[in-house]
């Protein structure tokens, strides 16, 4: 058998003297608030401490969903008559006014069709007139008068046949908004329902969100809506509901559309993303902070002070409303809790408020 090497045991006894090292030291540590409050009782010494008292407090609550951002109004521009085009006024992504024109399509034919039309007018109307005249001095028939006031007739209808036809000829906007997806070009030929383009009003945009329905029936129209761009979180819009939708889909969700003026600085644009928070005030309730809390939500302790001395008390909880609990059961208005060195406490200890 060969002799164990040299320093063998050193090896072997260092791990062990510093694990045995480490256990000591967690256990002091640990039991230090325990010896801490024993010593506390036993000199009478007040434990330091910050108190909170309680008071009834309101809140809010909010809904927040995910929405995005459309136009209040998108208009397909169409051409209500045939020709090929001539001019154009618009650019894609141009703001246009409603009535301005868009473009031209040759229009020779039609302001000849219009010269016509006024020359058979005027002639209709001395026909007419002459007729009138003859008949009171009773040299014409009421036949050929009423021949003639139906020629009349028929010549005011073509003129202003004429007349609409050469209107048609300039292509408006429906609506004031951007020009978007243009889809002719100069020369192109036209027909009365093919599309030129696309304006959509994005002075007041509609943000639309998809509402569960347990919570449908909280929302009112008119009500306001907290709007945050998920590009621009630093500049919040408010908008106001303007519709509620009464068919929900697969998911049992329905639509809801928030009107929202888009104006400021920076607009913003169709279809981007925005968080909607709806708010709703909550009546006021008994509450305390979380830090006075000894133990869990579950079972929930705090220390109430009276006359320096603590008293240790079960509590029924409510809804937590971020780092403040709603008291259901426990304590009363204008009482003081412990909410920094409760570790150094124990029932009846004394306690001096920082």
């Amino acid at each position: 058998m060969k002799p164990f090497p040299k320093g063998w045991l050193a090896l072997v006894l260092l791990p062990l003297t510093f694990g045995a090292f480490l256990f000591l030291t967690n256990a002091v540590g640990t039991s230090a608030p325990a010896e801490k409050s024993l010593v506390l009782a036993k000199t009478g010494e007040a434990v330091r401490v910050r108190t909170h008292t309680v008071r009834v407090e309101g809140f809010t609550e909010t809904l927040d969903y995910a929405g995005t951002t459309e136009a209040s109004r998108r208009v397909v521009v169409v051409s209500e008559t045939a020709g090929r085009v001539v001019q154009e006024f618009v650019r894609k992504g141009q703001f246009v006014r409603e009535g301005q024109p868009i473009a031209v399509v040759e229009s020779q034919l039609r302001e000849l069709s219009v010269k016509t039309a006024r020359i058979q007018l005027a002639q209709a109307r001395r026909q007419a007139e002459r007729l009138r005249a003859l008949r009171a001095e009773g040299n014409a028939s009421v036949a050929d008068l009423e021949a003639a006031e139906l020629a009349l007739s028929g010549a005011e209808a073509a003129l202003e046949q004429a007349e609409r036809a050469l209107t048609d000829a300039t292509v408006r906007a429906p609506l004031s908004g951007i020009f978007y997806e243009k889809t002719v070009e100069r020369g192109s030929q036209l027909a009365p329902g093919v599309e030129l383009g696309h304006v959509a009003d994005v002075a007041t945009l509609k943000v639309v969100v998809r509402i569960p329905e347990q919570e449908i029936f909280r929302l009112k129209p008119g009500q306001p809506a907290h709007l945050v761009p998920d590009a621009l979180p630093d500049q919040p819009r408010t908008g106001r509901v303007a519709f509620i939708g009464t068919v929900a889909d697969a998911s049992r969700t329905f639509p809801v559309e928030i009107a929202l003026a888009n104006g400021g600085p920076t607009p913003l644009k169709v279809g981007q993303s925005v968080r909607v928070a709806f708010r709703f005030a909550q009546p006021a309730v008994l509450a305390l902070p979380r830090a006075a809390l000894i133990g869990s939500v579950q079972q929930p302790d705090v220390y109430v002070v009276r006359d320096s001395v603590v008293t240790r008390r079960r509590l029924v909880l409510g809804q937590a409303h971020g780092e403040t609990l709603e008291v259901k059961q426990g304590l009363q208005v204008g009482e003081t809790v412990v909410t920094a060195g409760q570790r150094s406490l124990f029932e009846g200890a004394k306690v001096a408020v920082q």
